[in-house]
């Protein structure tokens, strides 16, 4: 069976490379036609409906059937499918799942059943990719990789709704409360004690402080005195700031550091690239974005909004058709615009507007344009790449307009003559 676009989530790019088949029995137009008409956010009409289902999924598409699109995408293709199958179970069973997907793909030492000598690394490296997609989607979730890790969310858990009631009652009713927030400073030390006994004690003060964070992001309206509690072991134990200062639910820095860190990573593939081969980063950070909540979203949008090129290989392959030279300059930036649409398409508008901007950025970077490029007055094919060529360049001003950082975008572009008042 050929892995669908459609059910990869994965745009058709290289639109001008005729020579290369997308998709096995599948032409060039036709599969451009398919991502078209199918929004990335479409479930797909054969989702597994069991863990063994998703299982041999994995193993199939990602490991022995070498898909062209688990190529491109690695760990994001897998996040695609392990995401959703999670959002669709009873929340509390979807801990135990991430733990056996995991279990699921473990790479034994020595051989694998079925192995042939010269994929020993190949599917190791295969192997990677599932595990590491299932991982993003436990974050993204807010579950543990581990049964260690596991555990001890369970008590983190327990632990903050004892402090929620003690820090509610202490602002509420403090004549009734025999609770100090000093008190509940020293059993957060107890707490952070025990839940790092036994680790060699640099990784018991670096979980010690992931911990702490976790518990700082939580919502602590109506318990204020909790939030100056672990502020007080913060700044007395650790002497420095907790990250992050947004409170906007446990486990929504770390969605956010999973989203970066894939997309962040170095070691694009220019040949690739130059064929219209979206790199593995592009995957993990349009793919990261559909899957990560509205709060994520904003966290992630705050980040980046503080760092000059947190994504230069994303940024550099949607950018890469506006150094070709063979085309007019109108049609490489509708080119441009059209994976930039493809990347933003389910992000929040705070979002996408930090990443537009992003690659706004990497244009002048690399020279940026040699003359304004007034896309409303080109007479070029308009019915080209998925419908009116300038379909895309709309769809991605609408998306960033009304946010603060979307309009400064917006402002940019009117500079280029790339968008009219």
């Amino acid at each position: 069976m050929t892995f669908s676009i459609e059910r990869a989530g994965r745009p058709a790019f290289g639109g001008r490379v005729q020579d290369r088949q997308v998709s096995q029995g599948t032409s060039f137009q036709a599969a451009l036609q398919r991502a078209a008409s199918s929004s990335p956010a479409s479930p797909p009409t054969d989702e597994p409906q069991t863990e063994q289902q998703l299982i041999a999924r994995l193993q199939r598409d990602i490991v022995t059937d070498y898909q062209p699109e688990a190529d491109e995408m690695q760990g994001a293709m897998v996040l695609d499918q392990v995401k959703p199958f999670l959002d669709r179970q009873p929340p509390e069973q979807r801990q135990a799942t991430v733990l056996r997907l995991l279990e699921a793909f473990e790479t034994p030492e020595g051989h694998i059943p079925g192995e042939e000598a010269a994929t020993y690394y190949d599917i190791r490296q295969r192997y990677g990719w599932v595990r590491d997609g299932i991982a993003s989607a436990a974050t993204l979730s807010g579950l543990a990789a581990t049964p260690a890790e596991a555990q001890r969310r369970e008590g983190e858990e327990a632990f903050a709704s004892k402090l929620r009631d003690r820090g509610n009652k202490l602002e509420y009713h403090p004549d009734q409360a025999q609770d100090s927030q000093g008190a509940m400073a020293a059993d957060i030390r107890t707490f952070l004690d025990e839940t790092t006994r036994g680790a060699d004690s640099e990784y018991a003060s670096d979980m010690k402080w992931t911990v702490l964070n976790r518990l700082y992001e939580r919502d602590w309206v109506d318990a204020g005195p909790v939030m100056g509690a672990i502020e007080q072991v913060a700044a007395q134990d650790f002497g420095k700031e907790l990250l992050p200062p947004m409170h906007r639910g446990a486990g929504t820095h770390a969605a956010v550091e999973a989203i970066r860190n894939r997309a962040g990573i170095m070691g694009g593939d220019p040949e690739r690239e130059a064929l219209g081969i979206a790199n593995p980063q592009f995957y993990s950070l349009a793919i990261g974005a559909r899957h990560a909540s509205a709060a994520t979203q904003l966290e992630l949008a705050d980040t980046l909004s503080h760092e000059r090129v947190p994504f230069s290989d994303v940024t550099q392959f949607v950018t890469m058709p506006l150094q070709d030279s063979r085309h007019s300059l109108q049609e490489n930036g509708l080119e441009m615009f059209r994976r930039l649409e493809w990347l933003t398409r389910d992000m929040e508008g705070p979002l996408a507007a930090q990443v537009v901007g992003k690659t706004l950025d990497e244009m002048q970077s690399t020279g940026g344009l040699p003359d304004t490029i007034d896309f409303n007055d080109w007479k070029g094919d308009g019915e080209s790449w998925e419908g009116s060529a300038l379909a895309n360049l709309n769809a991605v001003a609408d998306r960033i307009k009304g946010t603060t950082a979307g309009d400064a975008v917006l402002d940019r572009m009117r500079g280029y003559g790339m968008i009219r008042d």
